[in-house]
């Protein structure tokens, strides 16, 4: 007899105590089990590789075709800036989803480039908040 390794929501299924909400946080973790896995097959998906690649792409094409110089940025230009943030913020939290923030083995700001990549997008969003609240 070879013991079969259980999945989590197996796992979940067959739990009990005598805690109260059982069945509310049953329903929690399964919620987030099913986004962990959602979120895992997006992020190995090879179209997600390439779409993040050309969103970088048209952020170096548009950073190129700005003009710095000018005092005030057209409004298309602004728009096109928080497109460009949603875009990053948007991989990043489907790759936090999928692999942890810190403390699995793998996750996500244990990769230098993903910590250069959440620093970028916090400075980022923080720009934004705080030129929404002036």
């Amino acid at each position: 007899m070879i013991p079969v390794e259980q999945s989590r929501l197996e796992k979940l299924q067959s739990y009990e105590d005598r805690w109260p909400f059982l069945n509310f946080r049953k329903f929690i973790l399964k919620t987030a089990i099913y986004i962990n896995i959602a979120a895992t097959k997006i992020a190995k998906h090879k179209a997600f590789e390439w779409v993040s690649i050309m969103i970088i792409l048209l952020n170096c094409i548009q950073l190129a075709a700005d003009n710095s110089s000018e005092e005030e940025k057209k409004f298309f230009m602004v728009v096109i800036d928080y497109c460009f943030t949603a875009a990053y913020t948007l991989e990043m939290v489907i790759k936090i989803l999928s692999k942890g923030l810190v403390l699995n083995e793998g996750a996500y700001l244990r990769d230098a480039f993903n910590i250069l990549d959440f620093v970028i997008v916090m400075s980022s969003l923080l720009t934004i908040f705080q030129s929404s609240t002036a």
